[in-house]
């Protein structure tokens, strides 16, 4: 999903003193130990990453329908619309984020004008409010001011995200410059990124797409560190931050892996390697095996082809067919959407010839002069074979001999 309404790891384990770090799609960099240790704690991490530390998604329903009925307030000013959607401040803190976010999401629309020409375009909050139309900044700039006066603990974050297969080990300053939010619940740090919760664009930004998500919204921060890499680490929120390579690196997230909580295990890297007319195993955690449908790939058109998948425990194992040699991008469809977004590099099938008939014809027939050779041999061999024989028993005669004569 590109930029703004755009995709949806890095896994690290924590708390074992063992490991310094084991990033989820790095190497791994122990303290001196055994192998088995480490093997160990690997085991642990790949058991845990989907119990690893995740929000709630709780229901939200009655907040989002009260929001809904609050409606755009056009011409309001910022203070009367933050305390009618938080009620003065009396709902619990959580209703609060999620009454400003949603309304936020229902009443602005995203620029693609400004996301392009951003040297001539205003993405403050004022702006954004009296226009109803801004950039991810905007939206950023927005979401602070209104939780500001919520008295809600919030940061603007700048840095860059991925939302197109051929970001994959390419990320530009251009395309790729975004801005997010982190906002603190009672005591606990989140990660809404409001921009890609509203809608979608191309991959350059000429066009915009309506089609709300939450998925970005108080999101898993181990997948968020997969899309979003801010210029301050520390806001990753993670114990041990992702570095540059492994964001870099990784496959695209969209929001159906968010929601139906899949998460990459063997595909942790978004260039993929195979061989044409063969099939790759993919390995996927999954939070809960009974939200999984249907899956199906698509590469190269549109058509979506459904795959063979089986469980075992919370491990998804797909067979994704490469039919065709060939450099390009493959979507994997989780219940009819896409979850992920990767880049296949497809070499040819090595098969060996088949012999030709002619050289066959050749080969199982020996010329004249060969055949003659090998007759000339064996009637060789079988004429010293029997001059051995003759001479042993002509010497077995003469040793009998010679001790009847002793006798």
């Amino acid at each position: 999903m590109p930029a703004p309404g755009s995709p949806d790891t890095q896994l690290v384990l924590e708390n074992l003193a063992v490991i310094k770090t084991i990033p989820y799609f790095g190497a791994i960099t122990p303290t001196p130990m055994k192998k088995w240790t480490i093997m160990a704690a690997m085991a642990i991490m790949f058991f845990h990453i989907a119990s690893a530390q995740r929000t709630n998604r709780q229901e939200y329903s009655k907040i989002d329908e009260y929001v809904a009925s609050v409606g755009p307030m056009q011409g309001s000013h910022l203070k009367t619309i933050v305390d009618s959607l938080t009620k003065r401040r009396t709902l619990p803190q959580a209703d609060q984020v999620r009454a400003i976010y949603m309304w936020i999401a229902n009443n602005v629309t995203y620029s693609t004008v400004g996301k392009r020409h951003p040297n001539n375009f205003n993405p403050t909050a004022s702006e954004a409010l009296n226009t109803r139309e801004t950039t991810d900044e905007g939206y950023a700039n927005l979401f602070k001011a209104m939780l500001d006066m919520a008295h809600i603990r919030s940061a603007v974050i700048k840095g860059m995200a991925k939302f197109d297969p051929r970001n994959i080990g390419k990320i530009s300053e251009k395309w790729n410059k975004h801005t997010w939010n982190a906002v603190e619940v009672k005591g606990k740090w989140y990660l809404v990124d409001l921009a890609w919760s509203v809608g979608r664009t191309d991959r350059k930004f000429r066009t915009f797409t309506k089609a709300f998500t939450d998925a970005w919204y108080m999101t898993d921060k181990e997948l968020f560190a997969m899309t979003h890499y801010p210029k301050d680490k520390k806001w990753q929120l993670l114990d041990t931050p992702v570095n540059k390579s492994v964001f870099t690196q990784a496959p695209i997230i969209r929001p159906a892996a968010v929601i139906n909580e899949v998460y990459p295990v063997s595909a942790k890297r978004g260039n993929v390697r195979g061989k044409a007319d063969t099939t790759k195993k993919m390995i996927f955690e999954v939070g809960n095996p009974d939200l999984i449908k249907s899956v199906a790939v698509s590469a190269r058109t549109s058509e979506r082809i459904p795959v063979k998948y089986t469980f075992q425990d919370n491990l998804m194992y797909l067979d994704v067919p490469f039919d065709a040699e060939g450099d390009y991008s493959f979507n994997i469809y989780i219940n009819d959407d896409i979850a992920y977004m990767y880049q296949a590099d497809v070499s040819k099938a090595r098969k060996r010839p088949a012999p030709r008939p002619q050289a066959k014809a050749k080969s199982a027939q020996k010329s004249p002069a060969k055949k003659q050779i090998a007759e000339n041999r064996k009637q060789k061999n079988e004429s010293e074979k029997k001059q051995k024989e003759k001479s042993k028993k002509e010497k077995n005669t003469e040793d009998k001999t010679k001790q009847a004569a002793n006798l």
